[in-house]
């Protein structure tokens, strides 16, 4: 996985953690709309062609389903992947997508 991918992929999951913790269903939370990189402050500096080929990647891993809208779903894969990468620390995750941002 590149580094553009772990980084896109620890931003989702920020981002999915949250919206559990401020009462949205599991279900509901894995779904990112096509804006997404317009949405998050995180992605400000990405190009768009980048996002894109990143959520690719991410989907040939196995840890996206990209739609043909362009919005996406984090995977019951990505899901796994990240609670056993941080194991649900949201500071070490936070930590880690911090030297991402410019």
């Amino acid at each position: 996985m590149t580094k553009d991918a772990e980084a896109l992929l620890c931003i989702c999951y920020h981002d999915y953690l949250e919206r559990v913790k401020s009462g949205q269903s599991k279900t509901e939370s894995r779904y990112f709309s096509e804006d997404y990189i317009h949405e998050t402050d995180s992605l400000s500096s990405w190009h768009e062609d980048d996002f894109h080929s990143t959520c690719s990647e991410l989907q040939y891993l196995h840890y996206f389903k990209v739609w043909v809208t362009g919005s996406f779903e984090l995977t019951s894969d990505a899901i796994e992947y990240m609670e056993n990468r941080f194991k649900n620390n949201v500071k070490e995750l936070a930590q880690f997508i911090s030297q991402f941002i410019p």
